[in-house]
């Protein structure tokens, strides 16, 4: 430059020589140090000029001239591998989470958190990570008092925390969430809208619950055998003409398929129907709410393999639904299978839903059960 050379200024302590690069100054530093001059020790080391390896996790970093680990944040320990009070989530990276428990809403005046999953030690009815709120179904945090709402009609949340104000579901009204609206009935814990609607064939809107007792009764009479081939969103119903009777006894029916064994299963499938009636009633509607139940035993053969399908399918005169359960049978074990009789748990053979109206029509005509 205009001015001349510039001078090394190489570190005595630690430089290998007082000469330099020509170009950059960049002198020759001994093992471990760095800098232009050689002035420091690299990273990882520490005690310039006798730079020493650090003894520290290989994400922390130490004091260059003590070699005391420098934590993140947070963290503590001589080897940076522990955190500080009141935190949790050790990582060698970001350090600790700092717990951040509300002191209004912890056990035993607790602050310390769990040190892996951050949760705090809350009071009876509290909840949260930080112990800040009342569970569901109770309010005036942090007292955490039962809200007075009835449950069977009250949204998942229960209650509004602040002022007890109960929410309820869509069909259901009152202040604890206690009456039907007009036109349902029937106040369920079980059913989303709280209450059903109701259904008079066109003679009114209005309706109340029957108190009815259950009973149990067998649907095994004039029992068929059928295939049934579900295509283009409709049911083909084809019955078999069969030489000898399936009925074993009362509630059984049997039926050998090995005649059939060859059959392409694209044709259908095979199911039982049956039907009966209670009492004097020329319909099912007081099936509706209850439980259909069945069992099945089968053998499918050395080579036979079992196939998937609807497990219970209602015809009606002009629609068919069917059920299809998550629990399928096995082979040689006796099978236990139960639908409650409520259009939530049918569809069409199209595969769409079903609704109160279409389910309420369909058992006041109910034509055959398959199984």
């Amino acid at each position: 430059y205009n001015s001349g050379a510039l001078p090394c200024n190489c570190d005595y302590s630690g430089s290998t020589s007082f000469e330099c690069e020509p170009f950059g100054g960049q002198c020759q530093c001994k093992a471990h140090i760095i800098g232009r001059k050689c002035e420091a020790c690299k990273t990882g080391y520490y005690g310039f000029p006798d730079c020493k390896p650090c003894n520290c996790p290989s994400t922390a970093q130490c004091h260059k001239d003590t070699g005391e680990c420098v934590c993140p944040d947070r963290v503590t320990g001589e080897k940076c591998d522990q955190c500080v009070p009141y935190t949790f989530g050790f990582d060698q990276i970001i350090g600790c989470e700092e717990c951040n428990c509300n002191p209004l809403g912890v056990a035993n005046n607790n602050l310390q958190c769990d040190m892996d999953s951050g949760m705090c030690e809350c009071k009876s009815n509290v909840v949260g990570r930080k112990c800040d709120r009342c569970q569901y179904g109770f309010y005036n945090f942090p007292y955490c008092e039962p809200c007075h709402c009835d449950i069977r009609g009250t949204t998942f949340e229960i209650c509004d925390q602040t002022d007890e104000s109960c929410f309820c579901k869509k069909n259901v009204q009152g202040r604890e969430c206690s009456t039907c609206v007009d036109g349902t009935y029937n106040l369920q814990a079980g059913n989303p809208d709280g209450c059903t609607k109701c259904f008079c064939f066109g003679h009114s809107s209005r309706c109340q619950t029957a108190f009815l007792r259950p009973f149990n009764v067998s649907m095994m009479k004039e029992v068929t055998v059928n295939t049934i081939r579900l295509s283009g969103g409709k049911a083909t119903i084809t019955p078999w003409v069969l030489a000898d009777d399936v009925m074993l006894n009362e509630t059984s029916a049997e039926v050998s398929l090995s005649a059939f064994d060859n059959r392409d299963p694209s044709a259908g499938m095979v199911y039982f129907g049956m039907l009966d009636h209670l009492f004097d009633l020329n319909n099912h509607l007081s099936a509706y709410g209850g439980f259909l139940t069945y069992k099945i035993l089968f053998t499918n053969g050395l080579f036979g393999s079992a196939l998937i399908g609807a497990d219970v399918i209602l015809e009606g005169k002009q629609l068919e639904v069917m059920h299809q359960s998550y629990r399928q049978p096995s082979s040689n074990q006796l099978f236990s299978g139960s639908v409650e009789m409520v259009e939530s748990n049918f569809q069409t053979a199209a595969g769409s839903s079903v609704s109160r109206e279409q389910f309420m029509m369909l058992l006041r005509d109910l034509k055959n059960i398959y199984i």
